[in-house]
């Protein structure tokens, strides 16, 4: 059952990906420069974030932060992204990954990660609206997303799927819970 489900991902004996910090409006960036100049913006000053400014030379992954997923609304999808070292985001944007210095290659990873059916699953259950704040990424389990990861990234997400359901021993009904419960991306 959904219940059962949950509790298995809600345990202190779970990493979760919140603890790799999601942070909503991540570089505190000064909205009105942007609203201003959004035509002609194509570099902004270090001195124009208030915030984090020793991510901005990093590999960290930008995630929508409204997203249907949970709501009335026809669209599973969290769309992610890779953002480049010398890469800010507004408001609209959770950071992801940041602040553990990832390199390209985890980032790429972790956005796969972020636009599978499980995790999009686990999102789902911790959202009441369009918006997406850390705690809606509060069941999801962690996972190294480097090469020597249990998770081989090289797969298709259809296949990563399938492992993650294997790692975590989902039942047959479970897998096909989530299978159903959210649409293909």
């Amino acid at each position: 059952s959904k219940s059962t489900l949950l509790k298995r991902f809600y345990t202190p004996e779970h990493s979760k990906i919140i603890d790799i910090d999601i942070i909503k409006n991540p570089f505190d960036f000064l909205e009105d420069l942007f609203k201003k100049y959004k035509e002609e913006i194509e570099c902004i000053e270090k001195e124009n974030t208030k915030a984090h400014s020793d991510w901005i030379d990093r590999w960290k992954v930008y995630v929508s932060r409204a997203n249907n997923i949970g709501t009335e609304l026809n669209d599973d999808n969290l769309n992610s992204f890779v953002g480049e070292p010398n890469s800010i985001c507004t408001e609209s944007y959770i950071a992801v990954g940041a602040n553990k210095d990832i390199t390209e290659k985890e980032a790429l990873n972790l956005s796969k990660y972020l636009t599978t059916k499980f995790v999009r699953f686990l999102h789902k259950q911790a959202k009441a609206s369009q918006d997406a704040s850390s705690k809606t990424y509060r069941f999801i389990p962690i996972q190294k997303f480097t090469s020597d990861s249990d998770i081989d990234w090289t797969k298709s997400v259809d296949e990563i799927d399938n492992q993650l359901f294997d790692k975590y021993n989902l039942s047959d009904e479970e897998r096909e819970h989530i299978k159903n419960s959210i649409k293909n991306m």
